[in-house]
């Protein structure tokens, strides 16, 4: 497909209200071709961190899961209990989990791609939301991180979701829940 038509089609789901998971995955679908054919992996890492974790059931590759190694295990004292970790790794990286850098690097992507728009307020809450839907359940297994194991999103009762870090060491390590509130 060419470039061009990519575009296009980009640009013609942006235009629209996102209202159900398919268009997530569209929409991801359509940024990870455009990353793929731009050979531009390292510029747009978090973003094609999240467009594999859309687009496969579990991630287990090392330049895929990488990203996780190289952001959180600097944070990680396995001397800490779990509280105390999950608080260094939400210190640590706020804008991960309120999906701030995934925002910014999404802009810079359009930008810097010739994409005319971005999403409404409204729209980006609910891109959000739909693509936590999409991702929870498949597991991030980091192979080659020191001290995570996995990283897995789940919903809980209320709603809300929270991803689990299961750490290596030591083998009975506490799960890390950190909670993801809908605006």
């Amino acid at each position: 497909m060419a470039y061009p038509k990519i575009i296009e089609k980009l640009n013609n789901q942006l235009g629209k209200d996102i209202d159900d998971e398919c268009q997530v995955v569209f929409i991801l679908s359509r940024i990870r071709k455009i990353i793929d054919m731009g050979n531009s992996r390292n510029s747009y890492g978090l973003l094609n961190f999240y467009c594999d974790w859309a687009l496969h059931n579990e991630l287990d590759r090392n330049n895929t899961t990488k990203i996780i190694s190289d952001m959180f295990d600097q944070d990680i004292d396995i001397g800490k209990n779990g509280k105390d970790i999950a608080n260094d790794i939400k210190s640590a990286h706020p804008d991960f989990f309120k999906f701030e850098d995934l925002k910014k690097e999404l802009k810079l992507f359009f930008k810097n791609n010739g994409v005319a728009g971005f999403f409404n307020q409204e729209n980006w809450i609910n891109f959000i939301s739909l693509l936590l839907g999409v991702i929870e359940e498949c597991p991030v297994i980091c192979i080659k991180s020191l001290k995570i194991d996995r990283l897995e999103l789940f919903k809980v009762e209320n709603g809300n979701y929270c991803y689990k870090f299961s750490l290596k060491q030591p083998k009975n390590s506490p799960i890390i829940k950190l909670k993801f509130k809908k605006k």
